[in-house]
């Protein structure tokens, strides 16, 4: 039990560090925020996260996820804490 706590403690500090070091309003990142994101999902635009996900292997944590959009192309940038520590930026289709 106290690893499984440490471990999900250290992935909320990570997701805290990213939301912090995040720009704000970055025109490079065209990410939806969380009312659009719900639009596109209930829409069909896009695909629930949850069920991307399991198309995907992972091997870690995500801590943060965001669907983003270029062009006309629908994507989840997410940020993964793996087994080892290590963070990695995946980008998966949203559809």
């Amino acid at each position: 039990m106290k690893r499984a706590c440490g471990r999900g403690l250290a992935a909320l500090i990570v997701a805290a560090a990213l939301m912090a070091l995040a720009p704000a309003g970055s025109a490079a990142a065209a990410c939806m925020s969380p009312a659009e994101s719900r639009r596109a999902i209930a829409s069909g635009e896009a695909r629930p996260l949850n069920a991307v996900l399991r198309r995907e292997r992972l091997n870690g944590d995500v801590v943060r996820a965001d669907l983003c959009e270029s062009g006309q192309r629908l994507f989840y940038q997410v940020t993964v804490l793996l087994k080892n520590g290590k963070l990695v930026n995946k980008t998966l289709p949203a559809n």
